[in-house]
């Protein structure tokens, strides 16, 4: 299976790595990282020379969602929720023509809507699903208001009879299943548990131990 996840915060990245570890040990998977967090040029740099996830994407986010111009919301108003391609590609070049099985993020915006209609081209049955960010993101964040431009596309693709986010929506990643209360099917705490090893992706090995994603993360322990 093909997965391709975008991450905002590095718990997001720790969490994703921890699925790297268990429940996705032998996908092909993908990382788009932004640069919300400092240092995250030298993770990806990292990410990349240890070989635990097939492709890592630096994502400039900053200057995607705030330092818009007026002319960039005018775009993205016009392109994600009218048309096929929008000006986030720039960012998906490496892997705009692979074919994902699944899109995993938490952070749902304009950038993460206009990622997702760039994907679901190649795949239309792509699915949608969130991970956790702490205890406190086990409610449903997409009762939540995230904008005009989010919300407009939802709708306008609809009527122009195209797949949308929000109706995709496939799993919640999660460590603690047990409280999470949303409408998405629970992937546990078991799954993650499991310790990882060696294994072959595309024809490459990678180190997916926990000593080894410690190290390329930077943080000089094992994740538990």
């Amino acid at each position: 299976m093909k997965r391709i996840f975008y991450l905002r915060t590095y718990y997001q990245v720790i969490v994703a790595l921890q699925m790297v570890n268990t429940i996705c040990i032998d996908d092909q998977v993908v990382f788009l990282i932004s640069d919300d967090s400092e240092s995250t040029e030298m993770l990806v740099e990292s990410l990349g020379k240890l070989g635990i996830v097939y492709k890592s994407i630096l994502v400039k986010t900053k200057k995607l969602t705030y330092q818009k111009s007026m002319i960039d919301k005018i775009k993205d108003f016009v392109e994600v929720c009218f048309l096929k391609k929008n000006r986030y590609v720039i960012f998906l070049k490496e892997v705009l023509n692979e074919k994902f099985d699944e899109f995993i993020f938490f952070n749902y915006g304009v950038d993460t809507v206009a990622f997702y209609n760039l994907m679901v081209r190649n795949n239309i049955n792509l699915r949608v699903s969130c991970i956790e960010e702490g205890i406190l993101s086990y409610n449903s964040q997409f009762d939540n208001d995230h904008g005009k431009i989010v919300e407009i596309s939802h709708y306008t693709r609809k009527i122009l009879k195209r797949k949308t986010l929000k109706d995709n929506l496939h799993n919640f990643y999660c460590y603690y299943p047990i409280l999470y209360r949303g409408n998405l099917s629970e992937r546990g705490k078991r799954g993650f548990a499991e310790k990882g090893g060696r294994r072959s992706v595309c024809g490459r090995k990678r180190d997916v131990s926990r000593k080894n994603i410690a190290e390329g993360i930077g943080i000089g322990r094992e994740i538990n």
